[in-house]
């Protein structure tokens, strides 16, 4: 360990953002900004999480009914669309607000 450097403060999220800032680059998580694919089905289901931030269990769920998955290369389209989100807790690190514009 580095003596002086607050790396518990340091978060994925932020180192990742700071590199891309200092590169010039944008760093965005994928699939915001652009519309989703159609969803497979015309089905509607809604979402009740506590919290929907990066790696949480709503990301893995409710983020491939919004955006789809993809498993060894192939891509497939979300099963069905969400057609209402209740998120009970939202954090600074909160990413279920931004996807539930679109």
């Amino acid at each position: 360990m580095i003596v002086g450097l607050p790396f518990h403060h340091c978060t994925r999220r932020r180192f990742l953002a700071g590199a891309a800032a200092g590169t010039g680059l944008l760093w965005a998580r994928a699939g915001l900004g652009r519309e989703p694919p159609p969803a497979a089905s015309d089905k509607k289901v809604a979402a009740i999480v506590t919290t929907y931030h990066r790696y949480s269990h709503a990301d893995d769920i409710v983020t491939r009914f919004m955006e789809g998955y993809s498993v060894v290369g192939k891509s497939y389209p979300p099963p069905c669309r969400v057609a209402s989100l209740f998120i009970d807790q939202t954090p600074d690190t909160d990413i279920g607000r931004p996807l539930a514009k679109y």
